[in-house]
């Protein structure tokens, strides 16, 4: 293995550069990505702030809903209703 201080100071300055370039490319593409990270939280914040609403008009909903078990005891009931009225002759 070859140290630094076998090589010549053109050489050892060289292999520094590219460390250093190296280095440095890597700070930028580091620096990029927080950046876009940093885009996607707030992204992600404004996103969720407007599932609140969204939450509240679902929970609204739910409540104002319909099930399939309240429509048949209805239409049972119109149905009673509708054979009385016609075996006893109203209208």
């Amino acid at each position: 293995m070859v140290s630094l201080y076998d090589m010549s100071d053109d050489s050892t300055q060289e292999i520094l550069g590219a460390i250093r370039d190296i280095a440095n490319q890597t700070k930028s593409r580091l620096d990029s990505f927080e950046s876009e990270l940093r885009t996607m939280k707030s992204d992600l914040e404004v996103i969720q702030s407007g599932l609140g609403p969204t939450e509240s008009d679902i929970s609204t909903m739910n409540f104002h809903m319909v099930t399939k078990e309240y429509l048949d005891d209805r239409l049972s009931n119109l149905r009673t209703d509708l054979t009385n009225q016609i075996r006893t002759g109203n209208s």
